[in-house]
């Protein structure tokens, strides 16, 4: 797979993933190379240590149920694939910081996740999405509860018979969590730092991005299942590489987003551990933020054309 994770950007301003502008954005990833994409629902806990039902996106303007199915469907049109990633945003803090105070708030956890992600699992199956990203980065979650995630998956194959995977967070949660053996791929959100130094040589991040590869081929020769990097990405600012998946910086450095674009690409060349690279993120409106801003989308940005050189090849 190679592509983008598709980002409904403009909440309540264009409509999201059915508005034409997203289907122009779906044309330039595959004018750029791509194959795949993901598209990306959300839904919330406001507290990350209490149990509620997860709600749906209905509303126009949000990444409803109708606008998946038309971009999945366009992205079918244009021979693509597309992978539905349904994520949590988890009050003021991450999916990796979710974690119940006591058995049975646990229970009603992953009750009502189940509840959730079952319905995205009956949509990829209806309109046959190549896969189906059944968590993203849940870290405490995963670690101190794995049973109860081999049983999800279990329980998904029952409607869904594409490819299955887990997006785990980089550093421990990847490193560590064993259910893999459950899962058709591995999915790996990397945002590993490159270097502290800001102004690192490019032969500098290419060795600390083969001390990341050691990790992953650790990963891979115990459990033998193809890694897709689930979401890889860096701003375009100033050093992206020291914190990868941070905000906040207003800077712009086009350059510098580009040399880690080229990093990743030519150190993940020939790896036979790698099966795909979906980039955080692509948004589905071109104009978004315009020319000149510091998120992580390459659109008209100099990575752009990095991107159109590797995806071609």
């Amino acid at each position: 797979m190679k592509g983008f994770n598709f980002a409904h950007e403009g909440y309540s301003i264009y409509n999201g993933y059915r508005d034409g502008r997203a289907t122009q954005a779906l044309e330039k990833m595959k004018s750029l190379g791509s194959n795949a994409m993901a598209l990306v629902p959300y839904s919330f806990m406001r507290d990350k240590n209490s149990p509620t039902p997860f709600r749906f996106s209905d509303n126009a303007g949000s990444e409803n149920d109708e606008g998946l199915v038309h971009s999945a469907f366009e992205t079918k049109r244009m021979g693509m694939v597309s992978v539905l990633k349904p994520q949590i945003f988890a009050g003021d803090s991450w999916p990796g910081e979710v974690e119940m105070l006591n058995a049975a708030d646990w229970d009603a956890f992953f009750d009502y996740y189940y509840r959730w992600i079952r319905h995205y699992a009956f949509l990829a199956e209806i309109h046959e999405m190549k896969a189906l990203c059944v968590g993203v980065e849940f870290a405490k979650a995963t670690l101190s509860h794995e049973e109860e995630w081999r049983k999800m998956f279990k329980g998904l194959r029952g409607f869904y018979q594409g490819k299955l995977t887990y997006a785990a967070n980089w550093g421990t949660e990847f490193e560590q969590v064993s259910f893999w053996d459950e899962l058709d791929f591995i999915g790996l959100n990397c945002y590993y730092p490159l270097s502290k130094n800001l102004e690192p040589t490019k032969e500098e991040l290419k060795a600390n991005f083969n001390r990341v590869k050691a990790k992953i081929a650790k990963v891979y020769t115990k459990f033998k299942k193809p890694i897709v990097f689930t979401e890889i990405g860096f701003r375009s600012i100033n050093a992206p590489w020291k914190n990868p998946h941070a905000e906040g910086d207003d800077s712009f450095n086009a350059e510098h987003q580009q040399l880690c674009y080229e990093v990743v690409f030519e150190g993940i060349e020939n790896e036979p551990w790698c099966e795909g690279i979906l980039w955080w993120k692509f948004p589905s409106f071109l104009e978004y933020r315009g020319e000149e801003n510091s998120a992580f989308t390459p659109n008209n940005k100099m990575a752009e054309e990095t991107v159109r050189k590797w995806f071609m090849k």
